[in-house]
């Protein structure tokens, strides 16, 4: 059986093995949000108290609201679509989070599950535009190659 802490450790390295791909194989804008994501997530980490997980982490509603204003900035800014997938996650992140603030009555457990979940669609996003990334290299390596090609 699984405990809770070697949960946190698996779901953590997953997100961070996810995000370095991500960092390494990507274009300039699914690099940039992975490392805000990465950021974001190291933060967090640090900044919680493991002990205290009852109350809204107020830093980490910080940091994803930043997050959300990157993917905003990168969705306008370019025409990838997983960015606008990526986006609408974002922003159910925060409201999850506005939500727990507003009704203290909601089990903790609830919201930080669905900020998991949530945060790994996300990060599926991203590697989703990584592998999108991937396909136009080689679809402009192969023209490139292509005999009478430009």
């Amino acid at each position: 059986m699984i405990r809770i802490d070697d949960r946190v450790i698996i779901e953590n390295a997953v997100y961070y093995a996810a995000g370095g791909f991500a960092l390494w194989k990507g274009g300039r804008w699914e690099r940039f949000i992975s490392g805000a994501l990465l950021v974001q997530n190291t933060i967090s980490a640090v900044m919680q108290d493991a002990r205290r997980l009852e109350d809204p982490r107020y830093v980490t509603l910080t940091l994803d609201v930043a997050v959300l204003a990157c993917l905003l900035y990168v969705a306008f800014k370019s025409d990838l679509r997983w960015t606008l997938l990526g986006s609408a996650l974002q922003i159910l992140v925060v409201l999850t989070f506005v939500t727990r603030i507003i009704d203290a009555s909601i089990n903790s457990w609830a919201y930080v599950t669905a900020d998991i979940a949530l945060s790994f669609g996300l990060m599926g996003a991203v590697l989703y535009g990584v592998v999108q990334h991937q396909r136009r290299l080689k679809a402009a390596a192969r023209t490139l190659s292509a005999p009478g090609g430009p």
